[in-house]
């Protein structure tokens, strides 16, 4: 692959042909010549990293509940593909576990921790953070590493997770505001 060659990857996988974060986006994905996909993590009331953009499951259940204040059990009862479309009804959750072992078939995995201001001052961030390392850090996920960045717009996530797994690679994700700041037009 030429180094100089920018990536294209696959936003919450082709979000735009299937629901976003689910498995059947990831497969639309791969069915196209991306360098790899993004997709993002956060953490259930019991500690399971599932895959979902969204702070509450208005999309999914057209309840207002966060992510956060649910149980892996209860969020798995949601059908995370009708939404959508009528077509992916029944798509299940997608979690982190299974999103990784999907890792011999992806080129890259772009992996965003979710981190909302309003809930550093719980910890949550910081608990999914250390939740998320040890899952990637785990021998089975250890082959791929090369494969593997891990994004988020909170930087002092990102400062904590490099602090535990310094060999990982890291991207700090920027708003669009902020690129005027930084020299951009």
């Amino acid at each position: 692959m030429d180094s100089h060659r920018p990536w294209c990857i696959a936003h919450r996988g082709a979000r735009e042909e299937a629901p976003e974060n689910t498995l059947a986006a990831f497969e639309r994905a791969l069915a196209y010549p991306v360098d790899g996909i993004e997709f993002d993590v956060q953490m259930s009331r019991d500690g399971v990293l599932v895959l979902f953009h969204d702070r509450t499951v208005q999309k999914v259940s057209g309840g207002n509940q966060r992510v956060a204040d649910l149980t892996s059990e209860e969020l798995a009862q949601f059908d995370w593909g009708k939404w959508f479309h009528p077509d992916f009804a029944g798509e299940p959750l997608m979690t982190l576990r299974r999103a990784l072992g999907l890792l011999d078939r992806f080129p890259r995995m772009l992996v965003e921790i979710k981190s909302h201001p309003s809930e550093r001052a719980s910890g949550h961030p910081y608990r999914l953070t250390e939740r998320l390392i040890e899952m990637i850090d785990h021998p089975d996920f250890r082959a791929f590493h090369d494969r593997i960045a891990i994004l988020s717009f909170d930087p002092d996530v990102l400062s904590r997770a490099h602090d535990r797994a310094p060999h990982l690679r890291y991207v700090l994700n920027v708003p669009d505001t902020a690129l005027s700041m930084i020299g951009g037009e």
